[in-house]
């Protein structure tokens, strides 16, 4: 039989989470790991990063790294942009639908919120995908995104509608505009 399985495998545990980060050399008390595992959602290879990060920046203050509020930062970016840049269009929209959500929803909920509602089947289909892509996570009866997740496809969210007032501004030369034009995070960009 050559059918392919897949194992989906939930984030680590905060006691498996902290044993992670230590092996990794990262020495953090259990609060400051806690607080780490919670952030990436126990995802190993966000923890990974997150430690060697850490160590090399912050001379292993988790405390220090915690509050610059980065939490998504040049080697997990890559990995998702990766990711991200493989998905359809439709899979895009239901990822910014769920990271707008920022709570976990129904398939119909989901389905009600999409701009052209697809097909049943269509829908099915592009969830099943992004589960299997490990994107999404079944909380209850509903789907969610995992925090770093949430974060990274609410950054992208954010630049594209700046992008498109931008381009909208430069368009349309309207004085009604001018606050956002002038706006420090419109510039920004």
């Amino acid at each position: 039989n050559t059918a392919v399985r897949i194992l989906p495998l939930a984030g680590l545990d905060p006691g498996a989470g902290y044993a992670l980060l230590q092996a990794n050399g990262l020495r953090a008390s259990v609060t400051e790991a806690h607080a780490l595992v919670v952030h990436y959602s126990g995802n190993p290879l966000a923890l990974q990063l997150v430690a060697q990060t850490v160590q090399d920046l912050f001379a292993g203050q988790v405390a220090a790294f915690l509050a610059t509020g980065a939490p998504i930062f040049d080697d997990i970016r890559t990995v998702l942009d990766q990711q991200y840049a493989r998905l359809s269009a439709f899979e895009q929209e239901i990822l910014r639908w769920l990271a707008l959500e920022r709570q976990p929803v129904s398939l119909p909920t989901l389905r009600d919120n999409l701009l052209q509602p697809p097909p049943p089947h269509r829908l099915l289909e592009a969830v099943r995908s992004l589960q299997r892509r490990s994107l999404l996570e079944i909380v209850g009866d509903g789907f969610t995104l995992q925090n770093v997740v949430m974060e990274y496809v609410t950054e992208q969210l954010v630049e594209a509608v700046c992008a498109d007032l931008i381009n909208f501004d430069k368009v349309h030369e309207d004085d009604a505009l001018r606050p956002l034009r002038d706006h420090p995070v419109t510039q920004s960009i």
